[in-house]
């Protein structure tokens, strides 16, 4: 299925406009989402019967995975983020709900509800957050506010009035979301992937090997990263701030959670430019690596590590 984006540009059409990537992220976004709710996909599915948001996210598919619409990987990307926004907010509010009605309250979670979670995660956290982590590696120029309200208005336009974990169902006016609220959401997910990203890219810097395939189970743990020391990898609980590091010390004394180091003034994309961008430049992964490095020793080192720190610090010498 071959869709003309209705714009001055398309995407379907890369040698026109070179430089599409360019193009503000809300601009691509909303002229995808035009596009799809007119495509013939869409309208057959309505005329089937089928919600608005389950039929925008069928045609919304077939468009993505059509390699005929010769689509950059960062408008891929980021139109992937469209579709699954609405399964990412609402797995998100549920699992906040369900983690409210136990551990909050002192209760110990059932097999059940153990599961349940696990699906959230499984089949709407962590492709989101994966997709995310993608577009940071392809697109690291956007800012991180107007990829979060851009998303926030397409979660808004698609799925404000629609459920996606119970199809078809509409949701209850006192269950709608405020954007802001969404928006905020989205965004500190995002803070927290462009993190990881950054801590990947000092560890990089300095020759440390890592490996950031994480899984189900990792992440009820806290594990955001693994990182090989003296032959052995050790888990790593990455924190956007200080305060959060020490949060989770003080929750727990064997914690592994390390502060990236990193401020919000430092995310300026890979040349340096852009103020409030996904990635942080290489000159300035090179500049915090080795205290962000020191950290995880010192971390490991009080949390119950098992390598040698003399060894392990040649690395940030």
């Amino acid at each position: 299925m071959t869709i003309q984006i209705e714009a001055t540009e398309s995407f379907a059409n890369p040698e026109k406009d070179a430089n599409k990537t360019e193009r503000p992220v809300d601009v691509r976004a909303s002229d995808f989402v035009r596009s799809i709710a007119r495509s013939p996909d869409y309208a057959n599915n309505r005329r089937a019967g089928v919600p608005h948001s389950e039929a925008f996210v069928v045609a919304a598919e077939l468009f993505i995975e059509d390699e005929e619409n010769e689509l950059s990987n960062a408008d891929r990307l980021l139109f992937t983020l469209v579709k699954d926004i609405g399964g990412f907010v609402e797995a998100d509010a549920e699992l906040s709900k369900s983690r409210t009605e136990t551990e909050d309250i002192g209760k110990r979670p059932t097999v059940n509800q153990i599961h349940y979670r696990r699906g959230l995660k499984k089949n709407y956290l962590i492709p989101f957050n994966h997709t995310v982590k993608s577009l940071i590696d392809e697109d690291s120029n956007v800012p991180i506010k107007g990829l979060a309200v851009t998303l926030a208005r397409s979660y808004g336009t698609i799925f404000g009035k629609s459920q996606v974990l119970n199809k078809g169902a509409q949701r209850d006016e006192k269950d709608l979301l405020k954007l802001s609220d969404v928006a905020q959401k989205i965004e500190t997910t995002v803070d927290g992937m462009r993190h990881e990203i950054a801590a990947e890219t000092m560890l990089s810097t300095l020759g440390v090997e890592y490996n950031y395939d994480t899984t189900v189970d990792d992440d009820a743990k806290g594990i955001d990263l693994k990182v090989l020391i003296d032959g052995r990898f050790e888990s790593i609980d990455l924190k956007k701030s200080l305060n959060a590091e020490k949060k989770a010390h003080e929750a727990r004394s064997s914690s592994h959670a390390v502060w990236t180091g990193l401020e919000y003034s430092d995310f300026r994309g890979m040349k340096n430019d852009t103020p409030g961008a996904l990635a942080i430049s290489y000159d300035r992964a090179t500049e915090k690596a080795p205290a962000f490095y020191e950290r995880i020793l010192n971390t490991l080192g009080n949390g119950g590590g098992t390598f040698g720190h003399d060894a392990a610090r040649r690395f940030v010498r």
